[in-house]
């Protein structure tokens, strides 16, 4: 069971401690890592306490040499992702740490070992593969190095497959931070769709902190996880509830009403004070989550006529008239409701090209993109730069290739609008275009998309064979439940 599986969690592999091999590795182990020349401080207003527990973390680091992990819980909406990236801003341009980061996808719930293969890649590089990274810095004779190995081998017995995955990822971390001599910040962001193997990888990561200057954000919606009985992540949370040190468990709220008045000023150009009962309504409509009074705020840039309902100018320079604002108002009743009064402003070739970037997930390359709209590359770039201008898309870290909705919300609504048919016909050419994708993508990775995309697209022939393969990787990484997920699916397909 995987349960009994999780409680010998300790019993992984432990790769002994050694010395870097002494070889200039500097172009190895910089690639694919961010680094100052490409990440700034997000806008965040008040949580105070949050950036101090933070702050601390980063100097308790780099006083005692161990890592720390910081767990960021709360609702949908309050500034998860906002205050982790804020404090990876912090570690890289005053710290001089390195930094990685990835997201689990909804689709991505079934790929095992998803989120750890995807930090892995970040932190190899583009122009090196593990097996390489291990052996340069560990030796080609190293038990660490055989282990990379195994990883690849179909013939090992699944249990040390598994093992070896694990021990690799760590070693991969622990010996980045050792050769490069900085400390390194991981980020993984919507936690509550990681995969059950990637939490026992991070839960070996953990028992490991100590050796090395890491830093562990990982930011998960507190109503998914704690409100799920048997959620997968409730391992790691129960080991931050029990560590007095380095692993730390920090909910968020939504903003507090004293902090309110700036959240909504960082928002609204004006050097005028903001009229009381227009911040009382919008407190009193959103109870100050930031992402709510956003989709307001912006859903009045894009629609007059809500300018026109709360009786509030926009001059010419853009700042904000209240004078003769109306409390008559009629405010978005919830977050998904503001973004749709928002979705409202686009153009049709706006919403095509947000709408095709939402059923790849919640990033999609711009390759991907020309290819599905069948649009040139700089008409595509436009098109970009106003959805960015919109603030419904924005360029992801250390990728010139790769774009990403400004919040999982966003993309959720925009997928959710699309029609029945619509949304079949987009799957199915996703599916047709991975089809020629393949050598950009690991093998099990390829199966899950595809078999994914063929399965929402209703073409369930095609999608049975790749979700029974899916499953059989799956099982080779003992990775039972996403398995489980593959064969039902797959089942499913064959029944129809």
């Amino acid at each position: 069971m995987l349960s009994d599986r999780r409680s010998d969690i300790s019993n992984v592999i432990k790769i002994p401690r050694t010395e870097v091999h002494s070889q200039d590795l500097n172009e190895t182990l910089l690639d694919g890592i961010v680094s100052e020349c490409n990440i700034q401080y997000p806008d965040i207003v008040g949580r105070a306490p949050e950036k101090q527990l933070l702050q601390d973390a980063l100097h308790t680091i780099a006083s005692t040499g161990s890592g720390i992990s910081v767990l960021i819980g709360g609702e949908s909406g309050t500034g998860k992702t906002a205050l982790a990236e804020w404090c990876l801003a912090d570690a890289v341009l005053k710290n001089n740490f390195l930094m990685v980061r990835a997201t689990c996808e909804p689709f991505h719930i079934g790929m095992s070992f998803f989120a750890i293969q995807e930090l892995n890649r970040k932190l190899v590089g583009a122009n090196s593969s593990v097996q390489q990274l291990i052996a340069n810095i560990y030796g080609a004779n190293s038990n660490e190095y055989l282990a990379a190995n195994g990883i690849f081998d179909d013939k090992i017995d699944p249990a040390l497959r598994r093992e070896y995955i694990m021990a690799t990822f760590v070693n991969v971390v622990v010996a980045k931070a050792r050769a490069t001599s900085r400390s390194i910040a991981i980020f993984l962001d919507d936690v509550e769709r990681i995969d059950t193997p990637s939490v026992d990888a991070l839960t070996v990561l953990l028992s490991r902190l100590d050796e090395e200057k890491i830093l562990l954000l990982a930011a998960f919606r507190t109503d998914i996880v704690l409100g799920t009985k048997d959620h997968n992540f409730h391992s790691i949370l129960d080991r931050a509830r029990r560590s007095n040190s380095n692993i730390k468990f920090l909910e968020i709220s939504s903003i507090s009403h004293d902090d309110f008045p700036s959240l909504v000023h960082s928002f609204v150009n004006t050097n005028k004070s903001i009229p009381e009962q227009f911040l009382r309504r919008l407190y009193s409509e959103t109870e100050g989550n930031p992402l709510h009074v956003r989709e307001i705020i912006h859903s009045l840039l894009v629609l007059p006529s809500n300018q026109d309902a709360a009786r509030i100018k926009q001059n010419m320079d853009g700042s904000w008239d209240f004078t003769n604002f109306s409390e008559i108002w009629s405010l978005p009743q919830s977050i998904e409701d503001a973004i749709s009064d928002r979705l409202k402003g686009l153009s049709d070739t706006e919403m095509r090209v947000l709408e095709t970037a939402s059923v790849v997930g919640r990033s999609c390359s711009i390759k991907m993109l020309i290819k599905l709209t069948e649009m040139s590359e700089n008409e595509l770039l436009d098109v970009l730069d106003s959805l960015i201008e919109h603030d419904l898309l924005k360029e992801m870290l250390n990728s010139q290739d790769q774009m990403e909705f400004v919040h999982g919300k966003v993309r959720d609504v925009v997928y959710s609008q699309l029609t029945g048919l619509r949304r079949t016909r987009l799957h199915s050419q996703v599916a047709e275009l991975l089809e020629t994708l393949r050598s950009d993508f690991e093998d099990d990775e390829w199966e899950i998309a595809i078999g994914w995309h063929l399965f929402k697209a209703r073409n369930y022939d095609s999608a049975a064979h790749h979700l029974i393969r899916s499953g059989q990787q799956s099982l080779s990484k003992q990775a039972a439940q996403e398995a489980a997920v593959h064969f039902r699916n797959a089942l499913e397909s064959l029944e129809k």
